[in-house]
Formats: structure tokens, sequence, C-alpha cells
């Protein structure tokens, strides 16, 4: 279920965060597309944790097993792979063999701290893989083909080469999902500031 929030300034014109472009609905990255990049990504992020141990394994022959650090290092090269290498324009493997990639609701590079909203599901440890399934699931009934941890962080999954479609007024609404109640920003198509 949404709501819509009234803004207070609704009537003093369009702001520069008012606005927001959105896209065909065949240029959002779907649920095959998202599983494409999560496959890909995987395997790297799988590959890297085996090579930082295989690389500490070389050095230190004969050792028991790893120190905890080496988990943190693991730990802080995904961060830099999901936050600051999935933002460039290139981004990650997983998207350049999807085709794909993220931009924030103006059609440009998200921020870092809204890809670090867009990744903190994976703080909830163990309930990551079911918040992950239901995200994913989320996004197969969504006009914009956004998971829930897109919609938090106000970005969304694109074809490369995707160009706008038009603009329109981001609102605030909110969606109440498992008792909670979720404040998340849209932009409405047709909704132009001019």
């Amino acid at each position: 279920m949404t709501s819509e929030l009234k803004s207070p300034t609704a009537g003093d014109g369009p702001k520069p965060l008012d606005w927001g472009v959105y896209y065909r609905p065949s240029d959002y990255a779907g649920l095959l597309r998202r599983v494409v990049i999560l496959v890909v990504d995987t395997a790297v992020l799988l590959g890297v944790g085996f090579l930082v141990l295989f690389v500490w394994f070389f050095f230190h022959l004969g050792a028991s097993g790893p120190p905890g650090w080496l988990l943190l290092v693991w730990l802080a090269l995904i961060l830099l792979y999901l936050i600051l290498i999935e933002r460039t324009t290139v981004g990650t493997l997983g998207y350049i063999v999807a085709s794909a990639r993220i931009v924030n609701l103006q059609g440009k590079r998200p921020s870092i701290a809204s890809m670090a909203l867009r990744f903190s599901w994976l703080a909830l440890g163990p309930l990551a893989p079911l918040i992950f399934l239901v995200a994913l699931l989320w996004l197969t009934g969504e006009r914009h083909k956004q998971t829930l941890y897109d919609k938090l962080a106000g970005t969304y999954a694109i074809k490369k080469g995707a160009v706008p479609a038009g603009t329109g007024r981001q609102r605030m609404m909110i969606y109440d999902l498992m008792g909670l109640s979720l404040p998340m920003r849209e932009v409405q198509p047709g909704q132009d500031g001019d």
C-alpha cells in the first residue's frame, strides 16, 4: 500500500531536487538482467576472497588458519567493489556483462552515500538473503523496475545507452511493508514542472 506525502512547498515551483527523470519501461534492468549481474558479481567477489586467502597462505606456509583481520580486508574489497566501482560509468563486471548501469533519479551517477544506502541491507547478516529475495521479487511488479534497495537509495538500474523518456516531479511516497512505513522518493511521469 502506498500513500503520498504532501509537500508544504508544493506551490513554490520546482526546486533542483524536485524533478527527476524516468525511462521507457524497456530501458529498465528487469529480473533476468539483475540475476545476471548478481551471478557475475558474486563470482567476482568470491574469486577475490579466494585470491586474498591464497596470497595469505602463500606467504604464511604452515599457518593454522587466516587471522580475523583478513576477513575485514575482504569485506573492505567487497564494499569498494559494490559502492565505489559500481557507481562509475563503467560499473562492475556484472553490469558490464549485463550491459547495464546505475543512475540516480536525475539520471546522473549516484552519490557514494546513495550507493552505501543501497547496500545497507547487507548489514542484516543472516537475514540478508531473504531481504534480497524480497527486494528482487518486488521489482517484478514495480513500474520503474526498482528493487526495494533501489527505491530507498533513489537509484535506477537501466540498460547501457538508455536515455530519459521524460522528466517529472519527485514525490515522497510511503510504502507499508511488513509493518514498516518506508518513505521513498519516486518520479511521477507526466508531471513536468514546466
